[in-house]
């Protein structure tokens, strides 16, 4: 690391990290999936090290932008706000006293959590815990909570560096888009093909999506129901696409075929007086009916 860097955004996997040979690759689509989501948002570089990645020198202001977006990558467990300062006991305290003195009013309770990738630093986490907590507890007059805080301060130590911060969002984890196949999802407005969509990304399938209307004879009420969905999804990779086909046609000629069946029901139900009828599955689609004939729109972003 270089002294250069002073607010950057720590971003750490978990699944990637049990890869063996090929863990590069992963990662390498990983920042590749970071940087697309980033567009937009201003940072000088993104570095990839001791099982971490790092965008460096982003807008503070924007903290929890950055967050918010990178939490949405699939591969990404955890995504914080650091300070990157020099790895040194004293300052690390100086720092961390800093910091939470900037929000002291929106906490009571605290926690210190420290993870060291450089074992060659002096204290060990549990000893680095105490030693800047006694700090906040006694200069803050805030209490110890290590089960339910108000809030955590995070110390990461990595090489000559320590990082330090209190805002931080889970990740969905799972593996990074485009590791995986690329496939097509039949989409509809409900929510079972949206979930199962979402669970194919969370191990990196590259998605494009495909939904069946019969506008306009039902109105376009699910077609923007699955836009809205799609953009959604749309969230969690780079590229989407939605193929909107429509197959009213089939159906106006399916119900002709049909039209003799539904007299012969009828006259039936006449001559037998019965007046309802219930559960009746008239018509089935098979697969190969719905592929004759189709419209194809496209609706790409």
């Amino acid at each position: 690391m270089t002294n250069k860097s002073r607010h950057c955004i720590i971003v750490h996997y978990d699944e990637i990290a049990v890869k063996l040979g090929n863990r590069p690759w992963f990662e390498r689509q990983l920042v590749k999936n970071i940087k697309n989501q980033l567009k937009g948002l201003n940072y000088s570089t993104i570095q990839k090290f001791s099982a971490r990645i790092f965008v460096n020198d982003i807008d503070l202001k924007q903290s929890n932008l950055y967050l918010e977006t990178l939490q949405n990558v699939m591969g990404v467990s955890s995504v914080h706000s650091m300070i990157n300062i020099v790895s040194d006991t004293d300052v690390i305290k100086k720092n961390a006293l800093e910091l939470l003195k900037s929000v002291q009013d929106e906490f009571q309770t605290f926690k210190i959590f420290t993870k060291r990738q450089n074992k060659a630093f002096p204290q060990t986490s549990p000893e680095l815990n105490a030693l800047v907590g006694d700090v906040i507890r006694v200069d803050l007059e805030k209490k110890v909570n290590l089960k339910n805080p108000d809030i955590e301060l995070r110390i990461e130590i990595v090489e000559d560096r320590a990082f330090i911060g209190y805002q931080s969002k889970k990740g969905f984890g799972g593996l990074p888009v485009g590791t995986g196949e690329l496939a097509l999802s039949l989409i509809s407005s409900g929510i079972d093909s949206p979930v199962a969509s979402f669970k194919m990304l969370k191990r990196g399938v590259q998605l494009s999506y495909i939904h069946f209307h019969s506008s306009p004879a039902t109105g376009e009420e699910s077609i923007l129901n699955v836009k809205k969905i799609i953009d959604r999804l749309g969230e969690f990779q780079s590229e989407k696409r939605l193929f909107l086909i429509s197959f009213l046609d089939i159906q106006n000629s399916t119900f002709i075929d049909y039209e003799q069946g539904f007299r012969s029901i009828g006259y039936l139900a006449n001559y037998n007086n019965i007046q309802d009828l219930l559960d009746v599955d008239l018509i089935h689609l098979s697969n190969n009916m719905m592929m004759v004939h189709l419209h194809l729109n496209l609706y790409q972003d």
